[in-house]
């Protein structure tokens, strides 16, 4: 994740050395060998191709995340305040909600209030991706466990007092995705202690904690 934000300036180094070999193809003289031009011709485009491709995945990632699901997750701690158990429902996909409901989520929101001190703001940037790299080696995974599994949804910064943040990842909703809705499925909340909280006990966020030595909690 630390190399992601090199990957434009890689991109652009490739791309070069792809014009500057295409320049020394056509100006070499004829009957000289050309081989090393056209290998850098050759390697260069690859390798700008394969770098601007991976800078692309990832912005396709990120993007959605800061368009959809970050004032998502402001209106969900807005809802919290007021304690409107109907309208953070209405977050909800239907596989939460046929097993948590309105107060289970407060209930995780009042945790993670209890352990920050009261979350003052989202944040989602792509420095955000190497924090949550960090955060995630900070728990090592058990003996056995298996690397699939070890993925998290959407990283969204949870912020607090005095300038701290706290990861939270989100899981969507399958079925409301098929029908162009984002709904929230599941919560797991990196907590301050070291504690792993998560939404449900049998949803993908616990799933995920399993795979750690940390303690895990539910609200």
């Amino acid at each position: 994740p630390e190399a992601i934000f090199g990957m434009p300036v890689a991109a652009t180094v490739s791309l070069t050395g792809f014009v500057l070999g295409v320049l020394a193809f056509f100006r070499a003289e004829r009957g000289t060998p050309r081989g090393g031009a056209i290998s850098a011709t050759f390697f260069g485009a690859i390798g700008g191709a394969l770098q601007g491709g991976l800078v692309i995945g990832m912005l396709i990632q990120f993007l959605p995340i800061k368009a959809q699901v970050a004032p998502l997750v402001e209106d969900m701690i807005a809802l919290h305040i007021t304690r409107d158990t109907g309208a953070v429902e209405a977050l909800m996909g239907e596989g939460a909600l046929k097993e948590i409901d309105g107060e289970t989520v407060f209930a995780f929101l009042d945790r993670v209030e209890s352990e920050t001190g009261g979350v003052t703001g989202v944040r989602i940037e792509l420095a955000t991706l190497t924090r949550t790299a960090r955060t995630m080696k900070a728990f090592a995974p058990l003996p056995g466990a298996s690397p699939s599994d070890l993925s998290l949804a959407k990283p969204i910064e949870l912020l607090y007092d005095p300038d701290q943040s706290m990861l939270l990842g989100v899981w969507l909703d399958e079925a409301a995705l098929d029908d162009d809705l984002v709904r929230f499925d599941d919560f797991i909340a990196f907590l301050p202690s070291g504690e792993l909280l998560v939404l449900r006990s049998n949803g993908p966020a616990n799933a995920l904690a399993q795979q750690f030595g940390a303690r895990t909690i539910t609200p």
